[in-house]
């Protein structure tokens, strides 16, 4: 007979295993110190405290471990769909959309929204805010390199992030979004760009063609 888990992802796994710590943390950690107590056991606040230290320690390694599973593919990806089609953004000419490396990170983090909603909603934020905060770092590594704009250049950057911005806003720590906020300010001729119409409308634009992956955020309980 086949094994349920062997039918599972090993980002799945993880998951369940990490939602059964946090559960056993928050709930039953609690109700068995209370059950103690009342039938007169002393000494119970060094062991829950000793206990509480043991299982935070392994929530931060399984939230690392989780964090570092879903990021692989991302990471790995991210430089290569920036520049594909040798895309240069000194000698880029014209601007008609959102990059599809844009697409890409809002698409992939809605299938990881997706697993990690049907094991726990109460885990989403906490995940896809980590994978964020590590994939903006990524971003501003990445613009950082760039050592010349040319004006759609300039233009097409600053679309790509307001872009991220828009879509993923609601997952994101508050150090995150700045950081995001503060990359659109080092970008040649932001100010102009964010204040122009086509900008604008090629923004509305691919909002509306996300809006059935990105609605899936707009539910994330931030924490």
């Amino acid at each position: 007979m086949t094994n349920s888990s062997e039918h599972l992802s090993k980002t799945t796994c993880l998951v369940i295993v990490f939602n059964n710590f946090v559960y056993t943390r928050r709930f039953i950690l609690p109700r068995l110190k209370k059950i103690f107590l009342n039938y007169g056991f002393r000494g119970m606040d060094r062991v829950y405290e000793e206990i509480e230290t043991i299982y935070k320690r392994v929530d931060e390694q399984l939230l690392e471990t989780v964090q570092t599973e879903y990021l692989r593919p991302f990471l790995h990806r991210l430089e290569a769909r920036m520049y594909s089609g040798r895309f240069d953004w000194a000698t880029h000419m014209r601007v008609t959309a959102v990059k599809d490396y844009v697409k890409h990170i809002i698409l992939d983090l809605a299938r990881v929204h997706a697993e990690i909603y049907s094991i726990s909603s109460q885990l989403v934020f906490l995940v896809l805010s980590r994978i964020l905060s590590t994939l903006v770092n990524e971003l501003v590594k990445l613009y950082s390199n760039i050592n010349q704009f040319s004006k759609a250049g300039s233009m097409q950057a600053c679309l790509d992030i307001i872009a991220l911005q828009e879509c993923l806003g609601r997952c994101m720590e508050n150090e995150t979004s700045n950081k995001l906020k503060t990359l659109i300010t080092q970008i040649p001729e932001a100010a102009e760009n964010i204040k122009s119409k086509a900008l604008t409308d090629m923004l509305n634009v691919f909002l509306k063609q996300m809006q059935p992956y990105s609605i899936a955020f707009r539910d994330v309980l931030q924490q």
